[in-house]
């Protein structure tokens, strides 16, 4: 728009004026009807290169808003890749606390039994429970982790996010490039 702006100062500016003259029945000059209509051109001959520097100007302006564009596309491609990031991280955090998860109910559920046959002591039992508890501690933390990447990201796409199709667009892009 500005550029369009500074393109039409060069042109010519039309005008139309409408007046009432107020004659005499005797005056010559004035024949007929007493309303004058003027119509007028206006044209600068010389503006020190003022309509030129507005057009440079004007030009100037719309690359630095096109950079200033592209910057912010840049940024926010930047945010998403990141926020993708988080969420690759988070997810394969969630998968080993849940596959230590498994791991310390097998091994409680191990202790457990033999401690019901005797083998082992009551504290056994409870020391692999703590393990267990502080396992689903950490779980469920990784999970809420791997919740608010997920939301960041929608925000940032503007939509809803599959973290299994993501592994999945990640491995093929792995694959690819390996």
């Amino acid at each position: 728009a500005g550029i369009d702006g500074a393109k039409r100062q060069f042109w010519a500016e039309p005008s139309i004026a409408v007046e009432h003259a107020g004659t005499s029945a005797n005056d010559a000059s004035y024949q007929g009807d007493e309303q004058v209509i003027t119509l007028r051109l206006k044209q600068p001959l010389w503006t020190g290169g003022r309509l030129t520097g507005n057009l440079s100007k004007a030009e100037a302006e719309a690359i630095v808003a096109e950079a200033e564009l592209e910057a912010t596309r840049q940024q926010i491609a930047l945010r998403v890749i990141q926020a993708w990031s988080d969420v690759i991280a988070a997810r394969s955090t969630v998968a080993a606390y849940e596959n230590s998860r498994d791991t310390h109910t097998r091994l409680l559920d191990m202790v457990q039994r033999r401690n019901d046959e005797g083998a082992t002591a009551k504290a056994d039992v409870e020391l692999a429970r703590s393990r267990l508890e502080g396992v689903l501690a950490d779980l469920a933390s990784a999970q809420a982790r791997l919740d608010t990447s997920l939301e960041q990201l929608r925000v940032l796409v503007g939509r809803p996010v599959d973290p299994a199709a993501m592994v999945t667009t990640l491995q093929n892009i792995a694959g690819k490039s390996g």
